[in-house]
């Protein structure tokens, strides 16, 4: 399973993959036990969902400081 929003995919903190599979059957809640299929790792369905608010919010710091270093720089108003 792929846990993502939008274009945004949370990957394991070991190996980067960014597929995952449920330990338990059941419900998907965010104390879920989640494991990385390529190397094993566990986790939570919520540290997964946090995984992905920190990458969204490091694209929209780094597409500001974009657009800040792009933009025309304003004069002073002489008074």
């Amino acid at each position: 399973m792929i846990v993502s929003i939008r274009d945004v995919s949370a990957r394991c903190a070991r190996c980067g993959e960014t597929d995952f599979r449920q330990q338990d059957s059941g419900a998907l809640r965010l104390a879920t036990v989640m494991r990385c299929v390529t190397c094993g790792r566990e986790t939570t369905y919520r540290a997964l969902l946090d995984s992905i608010g920190e990458e969204a919010m490091r694209r929209a710091n780094e597409a500001l400081a974009k657009l800040k270093k792009n933009s025309p720089r304003r004069r002073k108003a002489r008074k």
